[in-house]
């Protein structure tokens, strides 16, 4: 299993590649784009998740490159109106020349446009696609894509269930932050701080039913799958996602030694309460902290 880490304008690469990062993906602001649409480029805002600077950008790729790891960029908004194409194949074009690996997609649309013109570049679907069963899975991988991030809310038989049924097909898997009631594929939500969004559409964090009625909303950031590597644990194509490019560097790094050391620790492991108990020792360990109990895969 790889595990795949943000990167933002202030990350250290030469250390995230140190201590097991595989992969790397990352926003961009193409040339054109004006601060009002960054929220819309990639679903994150500001330039920290949204790297401008072009020195900096080909200094941390060719780190990458050297290194034998692969850099992948995010435009998964849901839709992109015609009018910002050339942008962004003007961007992808420079990134490309670089040594970009691939592109992260929600835009069906876009990905039609985007195949011709790179044919060396693979193609992710993200989230916002929504793929909740092995038919989605396989009509995405006859559209071009060579790779789907699955959704949060699937539970490991339904994982299973696609992989199996698509050899051919890699999948990525959330694996840490961010935990969210909200669907991504039907979610109309712009990432911005509420109250400062320019669309007026901040994500809202929404209250959960209970017994007692309404609790406290349901968006946990330290949200976490890390128990539920031992389900992951037979061969398969999997890409664990540390979801965070607008997270504080030293943060990133946290949640990358954490699951490289769980990882580690499926090694001699028997049984999934055996691997789960050292997983919260090693929690508490690394964050000082008890496990939030916020879990994917369930």
């Amino acid at each position: 299993m790889k595990i795949q880490v943000p990167l933002n304008s202030l990350s250290d690469v030469p250390e995230l590649i140190r201590l097991g990062g595989d992969e790397f993906y990352m926003g961009y602001l193409p040339p054109g784009f004006t601060p009002i649409m960054e929220q819309a480029i990639s679903r994150r805002p500001g330039v920290t998740a949204n790297p401008v600077h072009k020195e900096w950008i080909a200094r941390q790729m060719r780190i990458i490159k050297q290194a034998g790891k692969k850099i992948f960029v995010t435009f998964n908004e849901h839709f992109y109106p015609v009018q910002w194409h050339k942008s962004i194949l003007s961007g992808l074009a420079w990134l490309s020349a670089c040594g970009l690996d691939g592109v992260i997609l929600a835009d069906p649309g876009l990905l039609r446009i985007l195949l011709p013109e790179f044919p060396g570049l693979r193609f992710i679907a993200g989230t916002g696609l929504e793929v909740t069963n092995s038919r989605a899975a396989a009509f995405l991988h006859t559209l071009g894509f060579s790779r789907i991030i699955l959704p949060r809310g699937l539970r490991i038989p339904e994982i299973r269930e696609i992989i199996a049924d698509n050899p051919g097909l890699e999948c990525e898997v959330f694996i840490k932050n961010d935990g969210c009631p909200n669907r991504d594929g039907f979610c109309c939500y712009v990432h911005g701080a509420p109250g400062g969004e320019v669309f007026g559409q901040a994500c809202r964090q929404l209250p959960i039913p209970s017994r007692e009625g309404l609790r406290k909303p349901y968006f946990a950031a330290s949200a976490c799958g890390a128990c539920s590597l031992f389900d992951f644990k037979e061969p398969a194509p999997f890409a664990l996602k540390i979801v965070g490019r607008d997270k504080p560097c030293a943060a990133i790094r946290q949640d990358l030694v954490f699951i490289k050391c769980a990882l580690d620790n499926l090694t001699g492991c028997t049984s999934r309460q055996e691997f789960s108990r050292l997983t919260k020792t090693l929690y508490r360990k690394i964050y000082t902290q008890e496990c939030s109990g916020e879990c994917y895969y369930r």
